[in-house]
């Protein structure tokens, strides 16, 4: 095993976490908010959540919230375990409830919300976007698809300004926002970072906005690519055809990774682990990130460097999902410690390692790794 990667190994270690944070509490115990159900939702309470809006929807079609609630409920479930695509018989039931809510709640802010999700964030949603925008114009749940849609259309002042407007609503925990600053600074000067979701890119554009910090990076989300115009903006900045990314995230992903741009590409962790392993013989882990490269790199220094000198550590403990994907930087630098003889560093790691994979149940895993 080559002790600067062992990406093939390690790989397992990973959470694909590309998606929200674990769901809120409900604020009436009736029908759960719109944001109260997202992608990392525990099964039971999806099916509780589907529960109680259908019965609310029974009592009272023209619910809108509930209508809303039982839509994302069921494109949730609809969603691979660690995938974003989707089944075409799932996108079919959808679209009947779809059809549903254009007979009971047509033109209602929820149904330009469900409308706009349909779409997958293609150009021809930010029409519903806009219109659920201006219906509820304070709802924060709207704010990182208005940032989205900003960006893409180059309108960095008002992406900037709900940047700051997800700041304040404290839209990403703490720990989300220490992992994201953690994932831009494992990241070189001028540097692409290739992103899976929702909590690993919204943060990076919260930090940059909202912070300055590390605004040199740019940032290519998978997930927006359903957009032609973002499609266009990457292809210029990866000297590759857009409609060659119009694909699936797998197949865009191919697109990136075999680019000949001339920029420092990046891979995030949170990406599936099953795109993560096409490419493992030129991945080379600098952190929170991996970069591409056909030879051979010296990045277990630049590894050690970031963790040491750029890397905060406040909340690297805590029992966010997130966090799960220090595993595997922190078996590599523990292995290197021991190579370069600093025992002290490497016990240090090891402790941590080690108190950081209990709390997602991987101690045997992980300790597999250590030398």
């Amino acid at each position: 095993m080559n002790p600067a990667r062992a990406i093939p190994f390690l790989l397992s270690l990973l959470l694909c976490i590309g998606t929200p944070a674990a769901g809120q509490n409900s604020a009436s115990p009736e029908i759960p908010p719109p944001s109260a159900v997202n992608e990392e939702t525990p099964q039971g309470e999806l099916e509780q959540t589907l529960s109680r809006a259908q019965s609310s929807i029974l009592f009272d079609q023209h619910n809108e919230d509930a209508w809303l609630s039982y839509y994302r409920a069921m494109r949730i479930a609809a969603y691979g375990e660690r995938s974003r695509e989707m089944d075409p018989r799932e996108r079919e039931g959808l679209s009947e409830i779809l059809e549903l809510m254009d007979k009971h709640v047509h033109g209602s802010y929820a149904w330009h919300v469900a409308r706009y999700l349909h779409l997958e964030k293609a150009d021809e949603g930010w029409n519903h976007l806009s219109e659920a925008a201006a219906l509820r114009p304070n709802s924060p749940e709207l704010f990182p698809d208005l940032l989205c849609m900003n960006q893409i259309r180059g309108r960095f002042d008002e992406a900037a300004s709900y940047a700051h407007r997800i700041k304040r609503a404290k839209t990403f925990s703490s720990a989300e926002i220490e992992y994201n600053l953690n994932t831009l600074n494992s990241i070189e000067r001028n540097g692409v970072l290739v992103t899976h979701g929702y909590v690993d890119t919204y943060p990076l554009y919260v930090l940059q906005y909202d912070k300055g910090i590390r605004r040199d990076v740019r940032i290519v989300s998978l997930e927006w690519l359903q957009s032609a115009t973002y499609r266009k903006t990457v292809g210029e900045w990866l000297g590759v055809r857009p409609e060659s990314l119009a694909g699936s995230t797998t197949e865009a992903l191919q697109v990136i990774f075999r680019s000949d741009a001339a920029v420092p590409l990046y891979l995030s962790l949170t990406i599936p682990p099953s795109d993560l392993r096409r490419y493992d013989s030129e991945l080379y882990c600098t952190g929170l990130a991996m970069k591409r490269s056909a030879t051979a790199l010296g990045n277990l220094e630049s590894l050690r460097e970031n963790w040491e000198n750029l890397f905060q550590r406040k909340h690297l403990t805590e029992t966010e999902p997130l966090n799960r994907n220090y595993l595997i930087p922190l078996v590599l630098l523990h292995n290197h410690y021991k190579s370069l003889g600093k025992g002290v560093q490497a016990d240090e790691i090891r402790s941590l390692t080690e108190k950081l994979s209990g709390l997602f149940g991987q101690t045997q895993k992980t300790t597999s790794y250590l030398r």
